[in-house]
């Protein structure tokens, strides 16, 4: 690095990355992610999509929902 330049990177994300990003991270958070903010920030698209691949991880209890906001399971999480 020459100077006094700051360094950094910065990274574009498409809707698609953007929408993964926020259910992945939220998923994994307190909060939970919750499908109104998925309908807002992303649409009906995203916001269907959601609703019908989540139902696959609710079926094999790896995530719970609670008045539209989802949460991994704690007792179904694969610590390795």
């Amino acid at each position: 690095m020459a100077g006094n330049e700051d360094s950094f990177e910065e990274e574009i994300l498409s809707p698609e990355q953007h929408y993964n990003e926020y259910v992945m991270t939220s998923l994994r958070t307190s909060k939970g992610c919750n499908s109104m903010k998925i309908l807002d920030r992303f649409g009906n698209a995203f916001y269907y999509h959601f609703l019908s691949e989540i139902q696959k991880s609710i079926s094999q209890e790896f995530v719970y929902e609670s008045n539209k906001v989802f949460f991994s399971n704690p007792k179904r999480t694969n610590t390795c």
